[in-house]
């Protein structure tokens, strides 16, 4: 009878265990997703109606919450996607840090021709 109970008790344990595992994994899951949900959100309020400020603070709101999915959520369905350049549903994240780029670029050259010494003819 003795076998029975430490059988039984053992087999429990690894049932435990197993359920535990699940439960973190889908924590885990749960969190990558809400996370996502805040990049979308915050991709979906950009437009050229903001201020140049408002758009880069934005943009770079996007970046972290990224980079927060794929470094604290690596084996995530979420991560994943992110990491191979997929689109999740409309959330295009390489288009995202296209049209980043191409803001800061365009910042860059305006602060170039603000900074050039006046011509002075003579």
């Amino acid at each position: 009878m003795l076998t029975k109970t430490g059988s039984w008790s053992r087999n429990l344990g690894v049932v435990l265990f197993f359920f535990a595992v699940i439960a973190v994994s889908n924590v885990a899951a749960s969190t990558s997703k809400k996370i996502l949900v805040e990049a979308i959100s915050t991709s979906e309020s950009l437009s050229n109606n903001l201020t140049v400020e408002t758009r880069l603070k934005r943009y770079e709101k996007i970046a972290s919450l990224v980079d927060k999915i794929i470094s604290d959520h690596a084996d995530s369905d979420e991560a994943i996607a992110l990491v191979s350049g997929e689109k999740i549903g409309n959330f295009d994240y390489r288009d995202i840090k296209k049209r980043h780029f191409e803001e800061m670029k365009n910042i860059s050259v305006q602060f170039v021709r603000l900074r050039r010494p006046f011509n002075v003819s003579h």
